[in-house]
């Protein structure tokens, strides 16, 4: 094992202490640190500007939402692009407070599920905008997250949701299907009611929510430095993915794959095969980051 992926294996980690929710990764420093990264490299990936809703300008006394918000890097970006707006990120875990917090940043520690339309600042239809990020390894009731969303909105306001699907392609040719390891995680997430694909089914949840406008931009998101020569925009992502990819799904490994599933010597054979092909199958692999923009009818 690679020497980050056994420091960080190796950590004494912390989990967030919701029983509602199956949310996979921990909440400990070297977590905090990854997801910072991670959020940079994305950040890079877009072109800058995290947010592809419009028209979010000049709305008065606008208050927006940032679920899941984990360390408030897009809650940060979020009120700094909008000083205006009242801005609240909640998440699961406490999130730190940085020196540089914008004055129009409240965070909340909490279950989106029992904060809406029951705490006074989550009252249902009173939200210019909704945003989250990332929730793949943790949402196991993507109806009813969706619904929720959509409760929370004003008439006629948007809502936008970013999310990996675990699918990995090399030169447009898909290879992840022949990955035991991978498929062992797959089983595993659905018996848990996670949606790996949750980036390319997110339309269907939305418009059973009753959502409309839905629209998708997808992201080729480059696994290693490889891809710094031909879009130096994707440099940032490609080398976080090329240092912690093999951690990120080795921990997935261990919290996906339980002892019912397989034994402790298959497990440990499949994170054998993890490490083997997120080295020997880099060059040239990227998985989708797809964000789905919608808006809440009038």
């Amino acid at each position: 094992m690679a020497q980050t992926s056994v420091a960080f294996h190796n950590y004494p980690h912390t989990y967030h202490d919701d029983r509602q929710s199956a949310y996979l990764l921990p909440n400990s420093s070297p977590e905090q640190e990854r997801l910072a990264e991670q959020a940079a490299g994305l950040k890079a990936l877009v072109g800058g500007s995290v947010l592809h809703t419009k028209n979010l300008e000049n709305i008065p006394e606008a208050r927006f939402l940032d679920i899941g918000c984990g360390t408030g890097a897009v809650t940060y970006e979020i009120a700094r692009q909008f000083p205006k707006a009242k801005v609240y990120g909640i998440d699961l875990s406490t999130i730190q407070i940085l020196d540089n917090k914008p004055p129009n940043v409240e965070f909340i520690k909490g279950n989106i599920f029992d904060l809406a339309g029951n705490d006074p600042r989550f009252q249902l239809g009173s939200f210019d905008f909704v945003f989250s990020r990332l929730l793949i390894c943790g949402m196991t009731d993507w109806v009813k997250y969706l619904k929720t969303v959509a409760s929370l909105l004003k008439p006629g306001a948007p809502c936008e949701f970013q999310e990996f699907t675990w699918e990995h392609y090399i030169n447009g040719e898909r290879v992840d299907t022949k990955w035991k390891w991978m498929q062992a995680c797959k089983e595993g997430s659905r018996r848990q009611g996670l949606d790996l694909f949750i980036g390319k089914t997110m339309p269907g949840y939305a418009r059973d929510a009753g959502l409309t406008d839905i629209g998708q931009k997808e992201y080729a998101v480059p696994t290693g430095r490889w891809v710094a020569k031909s879009n130096p925009q994707a440099a940032v992502i490609g080398n976080f993915f090329e240092e912690s990819e093999t951690t990120f799904f080795l921990l997935a490994i261990k919290r996906m794959v339980d002892e019912t599933q397989c034994s402790e010597e298959e497990r440990k054979g499949l994170a054998e095969e993890c490490e083997r092909v997120c080295s020997a199958e880099r060059e040239g692999r990227t998985w989708p980051l797809i964000v789905t923009t919608a808006r809440k009818p009038e």
